[in-house]
């Protein structure tokens, strides 16, 4: 009797198991990803509008803080299959991404992208996420007419931003790390055809507010001969 007893309460719990199993299986299924819209934020004048030379924005998807997938642009044209629940978030960014504390005075640096987005993923559903990646950097421009090249054949311009500091030529342009209160300085350095020095310095962000997100340019006036910035 205690034995049939025993074999009769040992199968209710094996059978209590299994449902316990079946249900949290059910409970938990698969869902859908889908990337709609990925977009670069351009809401300055001068920020960077065009990607076309840069390389691809990587995408990491993490669930409780590890990471689950990682894909570029160029994979999300399909749905991503991923486990229902919450506790997702969605990493986009550039590839030079938390390394512009190793730009050196050589390095012109890059644009650097940067957003991060949570979502859940419900059973059986769609989810629908649109991206918006802001610039998290700034960067200083050099711009010097091309009527004042013959006059002066050699011209640099020098940016310093912390213990950085980067040489441009007309044209050329230095991204910088972003922080609240960030300034910069500028010398102009320039020769003219009868080896006549010309300097002219400045800075910026001391009386203005640096954005990030923004390039700032500089220009020089023969007219007024001083440096000016637009951004």
């Amino acid at each position: 009797m205690k034995q049939n007893l025993l074999y009769l309460l040992l199968g209710i719990f094996l059978l209590a198991n299994c449902q316990q199993e079946e249900l949290s299986n059910a409970e938990t299924g698969y869902g859908y990803l889908s990337i709609s819209e990925l977009s670069v934020a351009t809401t300055q004048v001068h920020v960077v509008s065009s990607r076309a030379d840069e390389e691809p924005l990587t995408i990491e998807i993490l669930k409780d803080g590890e990471t689950v997938q990682t894909l570029t642009e160029t994979e999300l044209a399909n749905k991503i299959k991923l486990e229902a629940g919450t506790g997702y978030s969605l990493k986009v960014y550039s590839s030079d991404y938390g390394k512009e504390s190793e730009w050196t005075n050589e390095d012109k640096g890059t644009p650097v992208y940067y957003a991060e987005k949570e979502f859940e993923i419900l059973t059986d559903r769609t989810t629908e996420v649109k991206v918006e990646v802001p610039m998290t950097n700034f960067g200083v421009s050099f711009q010097f007419p091309e009527e004042y090249k013959e006059v002066f054949p050699s011209c640099t311009l020098s940016v310093k931003v912390g213990g950085r500091t980067v040489a441009l030529q007309s044209g050329e342009t230095a991204y910088f790390p972003y922080q609240a209160g960030t300034t910069f300085s500028y010398t102009l350095t320039a020769t003219n055809k009868d080896n006549e020095p010309l300097t002219d310095t400045g800075s910026y962000g001391e009386e203005q507010t640096i954005a990030s997100g923004t390039i700032y340019t500089i220009s020089y006036e023969m007219e007024t001969q001083s440096l000016n910035i637009t951004e």
